[in-house]
């Protein structure tokens, strides 16, 4: 079946190339992403659980709709005469809840700076992380269940804006004014899950968005020596922050490898040990990101049944490590498809992957169009979390995620001047070089 897959893979990323004509084309990425990590899965380079046929046929039906759904939109960029909106009014709401997120972060990891301060390691806490999902007590167990709402609702939802909008900012405006309190976000976050996560998607973000925004599509030798300084860059933080709270036994191999392969056999391990077939949850378990905000709002009230978000919640309860063979125990990463499967079998993965698929081609060519400021930052957002980092899990079957689109679709009913970009002497794509503000003139 493997062969299947990298059959069906190659003509998604040949058909989604020649639509497309980039590499950054979200059809290429998701197509060839899914193809290499099952690869590497199924040949079991470290020692992992193998994959079973349902397995790999719950990844090619996904594959193979995300392409469905994306290839079925049509191509449409026009960026002649766009319209795009001053961001400096929706800068000052951001960066008030920015410090809010920070002064929630810092309430809440006073307990892990004490613990850093008496010498314990982020190893430490990683496993203390691991020690609460199993149900344990550890010195981090104090924080209150209210404080641990705030950070749901709002300290992780304002990370996961800061990101795109900070890397945006610079690439597109030239502007660094958001830099210190986005890096205060991610470190704060950082300490908070001893979670590395954030802090490589966040140069990722800024990699993709390059690749994504820049005029020029030929790699000149400038531009690719900066990549290539870019990406070494990138590699270094990864050991070093994997040597902060990686375990002695791992090689940086060891580390990689199970970042990206792992997700698949804790996918199937979870599918058989929760007995997921036949009862389904019918979109709450991917969607409650989503979905539960309004839900909990009701049940305040006591409005509707709590049952499906109770088996969704079971289902979606993935930082219980699991043994998937190797070095062990492994958690949090399962991948989107599991979440669909959960929802409703093999139709779900079908049905959510194509529906992703079209939303996230659609994303991409407004993007590209360059209209609206905020959609590039939702694009960036959803493309990297929900695409490049779908080895993970599904980005809105958690409430952060979730939290931050609607913020964002906030932010962008919020009243604002328009600027049009023919009477502009700066282009954010072509990076002219006389300075926007000296000629912008608003539109009435």
């Amino acid at each position: 079946m493997i062969v299947f897959l990298l059959l069906i893979s190659f003509l998604a990323i040949l058909l989604g190339y020649a639509k497309d004509k980039k590499f950054t084309s979200p059809i290429v990425m998701f197509s060839f992403l899914w193809a290499f990590i099952t690869t590497l899965a199924v040949l079991q380079l470290r020692p992992i659980n193998e994959v079973s046929d349902n397995m790999l046929g719950i990844i090619i039906v996904g594959v193979f709709f995300f392409f469905l759904g994306s290839i079925i939109v049509p191509r449409k960029i026009n960026s002649s005469g766009a319209v795009i909106y001053n961001n400096d009014k929706i800068y000052s709401y951001l960066k008030y809840i920015q410090i809010l997120g920070i002064i929630i972060f810092l309430i809440a990891d006073i307990p892990a700076l004490i613990l850093l301060r008496e010498g314990a390691t982020m190893e430490d806490l990683y496993q203390m992380r691991m020690n609460m999902a199993h149900g344990g007590e550890t010195e981090l167990s104090g924080v209150s269940h209210f404080l641990t709402i705030l950070l749901e609702y709002i300290a992780r939802p304002v990370l996961a804006i800061s990101i795109p909008y900070t890397v945006l900012d610079v690439l597109l405006y030239k502007r660094f004014r958001n830099i210190i309190i986005c890096i205060t976000l991610l470190v704060l976050g950082y300490i908070s899950k001893a979670n590395r996560m954030d802090i490589i998607l966040a140069f990722v973000s800024f990699l993709y968005a390059y690749l994504v925004f820049e005029k020029s599509t030929k790699f000149s030798i400038v531009k690719t020596w900066r990549l290539s300084i870019y990406l070494v860059l990138v590699l270094v933080l990864f050991v070093f922050l994997s040597s902060l709270r990686s375990s002695k036994e791992m090689n940086m191999f060891d580390t990689f490898y199970f970042y990206l392969c792992g997700n698949i056999p804790l996918a199937e391990v979870k599918i058989a040990k929760l007995g997921i077939d036949h009862i389904y949850t019918y979109g709450m378990t991917s969607f409650q990101g989503l979905i539960r905000p309004f839900a909990q709002f009701f049940e305040i009230f006591q409005i509707g049944s709590s049952q499906l978000f109770d088996l969704a919640d079971k289902y979606a309860d993935v930082e219980e490590a699991e043994y998937i063979g190797g070095y062990g125990l492994y958690n949090a990463f399962v991948g989107p498809f599991y979440f669909f499967y959960c929802d409703l079998g093999y139709i779900g993965v079908a049905i959510y992957s194509a529906l992703f698929g079209f939303c996230v081609e659609k994303l991409y060519y407004k993007a590209l169009s360059q209209k609206d400021f905020l959609v590039n930052v939702l694009f960036v957002m959803i493309v990297v979390r929900g695409v490049l980092f779908s080895f993970y899990n599904f980005l809105f079957a958690g409430i952060p995620y979730g939290v931050a689109l609607f913020i964002l679709i906030l932010f962008r009913f919020l009243k604002n001047k328009k600027y049009d970009l023919r009477k502009l002497s700066y282009s954010p794509i072509h990076r002219r070089a006389n300075s926007c503000s000296s000629v912008v003139q608003a539109t009435k």
